[in-house]
């Protein structure tokens, strides 16, 4: 295939990752916002809303490593098909179970877990694919576009959730994931993913062996090994607000369901206006600088989240508009994150070890949030949770001064360049 035609090819792939990634995540936020908001609404705890995050994050960090060395030894189309089509079993099954018995709290979290299970491969899969899909120049705008494409899927997923909540069954919700995955699992199957593979045919390494030999790249590549360290302790610190942000509009604040759709939505729209902005930039030249200033603004937003509580707004359009504001702003940190650390870790990965790269990344990102997840689910429920919130932003920006000094950040940007330019 000539240079040319491989172009004509990435942009190909790029643009059907992209739509495929929109509808698959509209249908995810549908369906998240409204077993969010359902399972407050039974309950009333933020213990309860906590258990469905352990169930949707316990099972990708026990699997992401393993699931990490199968994206690097075997076909990664089938795969994601695969998984993408084992997804839609499992909605299939909640909604039959529903209909036939009504719908439960066991049941719900029954279908979170094994949904968890099969969207693991979907995610690590795709994020060591990204290189072989698109030109090694296009990687930025690709993964801009792709997050542009998920932003806008996550504007239209809560307000549409919002919209629907209380007027539809919750089986509605799990027909419009279903929907949405079979779109994207037809839009799949056109996708080249060995387009600009270099990976060579090799003998297989036993599992066990391969994922030592993962452990080992890490531990051998300072700058990959510094974004785990990050991903581990942001996740941990930031689980607080999400098991607590439902519980302090819903409950502390009474927000109407629809209005927190909009705030949610708010944040997408954040991701959007920060996406296209990536999308438009030239390549990155001090990528950690920005993610240290990303971080340290996280830490602020969590303190920003609790001031309404804490000093109490009296008209109801006003903390609408402040949550909003901080919602979007919170968008923007977190892209400055995101984005900057995503082209880093596609740029300076080889190829043979992306799949064990990327599963132990997801693995340490999410490590700590089933424990992270109870706890603060309890703190929440027997304290202030402007303590809970401040306290965790106190740890948050010490954790990011220790991991990010400024003598460090200059040497990163050496070796992201060099990396990037070979």
């Amino acid at each position: 295939m000539n240079e040319t035609m491989k172009i004509r090819s990435s942009n190909r792939n790029m643009a059907t990752f992209v739509i495929s990634k929109m509808i698959s995540t509209l249908g995810a936020n549908v369906l998240a916002f409204g077993i969010g908001l359902y399972i407050l609404a039974l309950t009333g705890s933020a213990m309860n809303f906590a258990i469905t995050m352990i169930c949707t994050t316990l099972p990708r960090i026990l699997l992401s490593p393993i699931v990490g060395y199968i994206a690097d030894n075997y076909p990664k189309k089938p795969i994601v098909l695969i998984s993408q089509a084992v997804s839609m079993s499992v909605m299939l099954g909640l909604f039959l179970y529903a209909e036939t018995f009504g719908i439960s709290l066991f049941a719900i979290y029954t279908t979170l877990t094994l949904y968890a299970m099969s969207s693991t491969f979907t995610s690590v899969t795709f994020s060591a694919s990204i290189a072989s899909l698109v030109a090694p120049e296009h990687i930025q705008k690709a993964m801009s576009f792709n997050q542009m494409s998920i932003s806008v899927a996550a504007i239209g997923g809560p307000v549409l959730g919002g919209i629907l909540f209380g007027t539809v069954a919750i089986e509605t919700f799990l027909l419009l994931h279903m929907a949405a995955y079979l779109i994207a699992f037809l839009l799949e199957i056109t996708m080249d993913f060995k387009l600009y593979s270099t990976q060579q045919t090799e003998e297989k390494e036993s599992m066990l062996a391969s994922l030592k030999g993962g452990f080992t790249y890490v531990k051998q590549h300072e700058l990959i090994k510094t974004i785990m360290y990050i991903a581990f302790w942001v996740n941990l610190f930031f689980t607080a607000v999400t098991v607590g942000m439902m519980f302090i509009l819903v409950e502390l604040l009474a927000i109407k369901p629809v209005h927190v759709g909009l705030i949610e939505g708010a944040t997408a729209l954040g991701m959007l206006i920060a996406s296209i902005l990536f999308a438009t930039m030239k390549e990155l030249q001090q990528p950690f600088r920005m993610v240290k200033v990303g971080l340290s603004g996280l830490a602020f937003v969590m303190v920003a989240l609790v001031v309404p509580v804490m000093l109490p707004i009296a008209h109801y359009g006003l903390k609408f508009v402040y949550y909003i504001v901080v919602a979007f702003t919170t968008a923007v940190f977190i892209m400055m994150i995101n984005m900057p650390v995503g082209i880093v870790m596609q740029k300076n990965t080889d190829e043979a070890y992306r799949g064990r790269v990327f599963g132990l990344l997801e693995m340490m990102a999410l490590s700590t949030m089933p424990i992270a997840s109870a706890i603060y689910g309890t703190l929440i429920d027997l304290l202030p949770v402007q303590y809970v919130f401040i306290t965790s932003a106190i740890g948050l920006f010490v954790i990011v001064q220790l991991l990010l000094p400024t003598r460090k950040l200059a040497h990163f940007k050496r070796r992201a360049l060099i990396k990037s330019n070979t």
